[in-house]
């Protein structure tokens, strides 16, 4: 049986079973029941891991775990599995954000990561990434992502065993888990593209690209006008 490596912390973070103190004292919860764990990192013999306080094993507990690992280890590296022409190349994101609501078009689509990646010096485009641990994309989610016209994958690690983050990260990266569920641009989707990263360009590209300025994108609110005829908003 998969053993739980990681845990959350007080802080709301993922943490590695060596990286506490052995017993309660790590101050730690389960991944999915939220039950308070005990480090098991003491032993040289059984492999370290986490244990829940009352002794039960927890159903869900490895499964989100490496739900969880798997959208930490992309957002970090910033690279998205993709296959172009036959040929498995990951491309470079300039930005990721995990489980964000977006409405384009009038769908609303949460996907467990946005990844945005860029095409041209004034063209960002938005890749939405689906992680398969337990549950495979839906019909109704795939539809409505085609609907819209947004490129999208799929990573399967419902087979995979991995119990540290080195071994997961293999397991991302292996174009054998790799699903493409949509890599078609909607032409009504386009314009809103050419918005919104006029906007992404301006007030949030500088920290990670280094080499954009204001003088050198023009705002959308001022004086674009497909911005006041197409919607787009998030949660934050």
């Amino acid at each position: 049986m998969n053993k739980i490596t990681y845990a959350i912390n007080q802080n709301g973070e993922l943490i590695y079973v060596d990286n506490v103190p052995n017993g309660s004292e790590c101050h730690c919860v389960c991944p999915a029941c939220h039950e308070k764990m005990v480090a098991k990192n003491n032993g040289k013999i059984r492999m370290h891991h986490f244990a829940h306080i009352s002794g039960t094993e927890c159903v869900n507990g490895y499964e989100t775990m490496k739900h969880l690992l798997a959208k930490e280890i992309i957002t970090e590296t910033r690279l998205i599995p993709w296959i172009d022409r036959n040929r498995y190349t990951p491309i470079p994101s300039v930005r990721m954000i995990k489980e964000t609501e977006h409405t384009i078009n009038n769908i609303k689509i949460i996907p467990d990561i946005t990844a945005w990646i860029q095409t041209t010096p004034n063209l960002f485009l938005p890749i939405f990434i689906e992680i398969y641990v337990t549950h495979k994309t839906d019909e109704e989610k795939l539809s409505l992502i085609k609907s819209a016209g947004i490129p999208a994958i799929e990573i399967d690690l419902s087979k995979s065993n991995a119990q540290t983050k080195e071994e997961l990260m293999n397991d991302i990266y292996n174009p054998q888990n790799l699903k493409i569920l949509n890599a078609t641009i909607g032409k009504q989707f386009i314009p809103q593209i050419q918005v919104i990263q006029q906007y992404l360009a301006t007030r949030l590209l500088q920290s990670y690209a280094g080499r954009f300025t204001t003088r050198n994108h023009r705002s959308p609110y001022k004086s674009n006008r497909l911005y006041k005829r197409y919607h787009y908003s998030r949660k934050r």
